[in-house]
This record gives C-alpha cells, structure tokens and sequence, in this order.
C-alpha cells in the first residue's frame, strides 16, 4: 500500500507558495463532491511525488487533476477535506508553506512563517483512480475557439436536471466540423467551427454544461492546445498541467434541425450594442413579481424596430432604435432576458434578427450566410 514501508507511514512533506496552492485548489474545486454518504470525495487527493505535487477531485461524474510547482522533500499521499483546506489556502498570506502528514498519518501538519495548522486527512487508498478515457475520436482545438463555442452554447442549456439530457451540450464532430447545441426548449443555441484534425468518429455526443463552461474557463490564456477524447461513456480534456474527465449524459438530444425556421416575416440587420441597451432599459419595467423574468415586444417596421413593455402594475417603456429591414411589419413577444442572453454571447458589432410569425421562434444569427452561431427565442404566446 503506497505510503506505508514496513509497518510506518511514510511521511509526506513538500513546500510551496500560497498563490500556487490556492491557483491548484481552484482548478480541481468544481469536482469536489458533497455527499456526506461518501465522505472521501470530499476531500481532495494530494499526491507528492516526481518533482510535482498533484491535486485531484473527483465526484465520480465529474474528475479533474492538475499539477502545481513544489518542492518535494518526502514523496507521499493523502486526502485532505477541501472545504477547509481550501478556506485556509485563501487566507493564508503570500509565503511558502510546508505541509507534513503527522506520524501517524491521521492528520497533516501546515506551516506557514510561525503559524501552525493541522487538520484530520483521509485513507488516500479510498480515493477513486483518476479515470481513463480511450478515445473512440480524438481532436486538438485552440482555448479561444472551444471557449467561443462554449460562450455562444452553454447558456442555452437546462438548469435543473430533471431532464439530464436537456442540462447538457450537444457536441457534433464531423469531418472538419465541431458543433455545440444546448435547449432549455425555451431557446435553443448553435455554435459551429471549422476544425481539422479530427480522427475517429463519434457522432453526437452530450456533455455536461457545466464541464463545458469549466474547461473553458480553466484552458484561457494558459496553453495553446485542448486536447480532447471521446468515447462510449466519458470525455477527456487534457490541456497545460490539467486534465478533467467526465461521464457523458445519457438519453436522446431533440434534433434540433427540425425547428430550425427557414422562413420569416421581418428580417433586421441591426446594431448588436444598441439593440441590447435598448431591451435591458426596457425589460427594468417589464418585471414584477408574478414574472421575474420579464416580457418585452419586438415590432418591425421600415427602418425601425420598437421595443416595449406594459406592466399594469408598474408602468410601461417604449424605445426605437434603427435597423435595415426586409419583409413587412410583424411583431412578437419574448422573454427579455433570454434576447439579452442571445445578445450578449455574440460580442461583436452586427447580428441579424428573424422574426418569423408571433407564434414561432425568433432568430438570432451572427451572420446572414456562412455564420457560426444561430440561436433561437420561443415566443411568448399572448391572447
């Protein structure tokens, strides 16, 4: 059993500054668990060894490991509760700190200057191995392309899991293609780039949102290269000194294609920025208690689009703002803070805006032709 020799622990100590354990603890944070039923995962593993010190954290869906710089004086494991060793970590000065388990390996001992703290570890024999993904498809995408498809899809995506499938993303890998799509089926999001270097096949497969949205946030700035895996029941990222692992979602993902409109009433160029200024001074007199989210009214007309809200209880807001329009005049309405969630993931100056009938969904594309991003807006059915 690693970590015991001839009946005695083998003590683990090494050394390193607050900044690096506190940037390891935040890595690996989102995994940890918090079943009380089992204890172990939450903790997080420490493995000091081969010149690194590995973190890891795992709630069996979700695994993420990462490597921080330390100096190793003892080689050794243990499991320390993340909640609390977390909560030190941050407030702890800007110093090295030395950790050391205790004799009897129970417990580890952390030094930092001529402060003193111990807090009760975990058998690191209990903690789950880092789960392994042989990918049926394998691919390499830049952080600032896998973090736009994230940007342009996540958010889209179910928050409660009453429906697993619906609480993920989509992603679609083809020759030279990578697509995200995430459905609450109040809205529907489709974020596509051009990627070479795909091997296998794989189809479409549903990953959790939330994983999505933490390697994208892990990987910025820090490497040049996401490495990614994929087989028949987890996917693998791997990426600078991190890797996160997590089960796929299992059910059938609606085929999204079907809703897609391929016709409108009201087709708008129109400026993104004073677009979503308009609509969120607006929807602030569109909420009351009984709708926190709010509804606003889109009306097209020649070169104008009018956005209002009536609150009888409140009060009301009317503002125009220019567009170039095709069509005739038509109008919907729309929760407000979904067309401002659709407009605020495109981060550019011109967007173009369907409106396809006052029962049918509006949408919201990039671009008119060869667009990476389409995103599409039940309407709010009103008598």
């Amino acid at each position: 059993m690693q970590g015991w020799i001839e009946g005695k622990v083998r003590l683990m100590q090494f050394l390193c500054t607050t900044n690096d354990l506190v940037s390891g603890l935040q890595t690996v944070g989102k995994a940890v668990s918090s079943r009380a039923s089992l204890p172990i995962l939450t903790g997080i593993l420490f493995d000091a060894g081969a010149g690194r010190l590995g973190l890891t954290a795992s709630d069996l869906d979700v695994s993420i490991e990462t490597t921080v710089p330390a100096s190793i004086v003892e080689p050794g494991r243990s499991v320390i509760p993340a909640r609390y060793i977390t909560e030190l970590a941050r407030k702890l000065p800007p110093a090295d700190v030395r950790f050391t388990t205790e004799p009897d390996g129970g417990s580890v001992k952390i030094e930092v200057g001529r402060a003193e703290y111990r807090i009760n570890t975990m058998d690191p024999d209990e903690f789950p191995a880092f789960p392994e993904c042989k990918g049926k498809a394998e691919l390499e995408i830049s952080p600032d392309t896998f973090s736009g498809l994230a940007r342009l899809s996540t958010f889209a995506a179910a928050t409660d899991e009453s429906r697993p499938f619906l609480s993920g993303v989509l992603m679609e890998i083809s020759p030279g293609e990578l697509t995200m799509v995430a459905t609450d089926t109040f809205r529907l999001s489709i974020a596509h780039a051009k990627q070479d270097g795909i091997t296998g096949e794989m189809g479409g497969v549903i990953v959790p949102a939330k994983v999505i949205s933490e390697v994208a946030r892990l990987s910025g700035g820090l490497c040049q290269t996401i490495k990614v895996a994929i087989d028949d029941t987890q996917i693998g990222f791997s990426f600078e000194f991190t890797r996160v692992t997590a089960r796929l979602i299992e059910g059938k993902f609606p085929n999204y294609r079907l809703v897609i409109p391929d016709h409108y009433l009201a087709r708008m160029r129109v400026s993104v920025k004073p677009l979503l200024e308009a609509v969120d001074r607006v929807s602030v007199l569109a909420k009351n208690d009984a709708d926190a989210i709010g509804q606003v009214r889109l009306y097209a007309c020649e070169g104008v689009l009018v956005i209002t809200a009536n609150t009888p209880d409140l009060g009301g807001a009317r503002e125009e703002i220019q567009v170039s329009r095709e069509g005739r005049d038509a109008e919907v309405v729309l929760r407000a803070r979904y067309l401002l969630e659709a407009l605020k993931a495109l981060e550019q100056e011109d967007a173009v805006l369907d409106i396809t009938g006052a029962g049918s969904p509006v949408c919201v594309r990039d671009r008119l032709e060869g667009g990476s991003y389409t995103h599409l807006i039940m309407p709010v059915v009103t008598d």
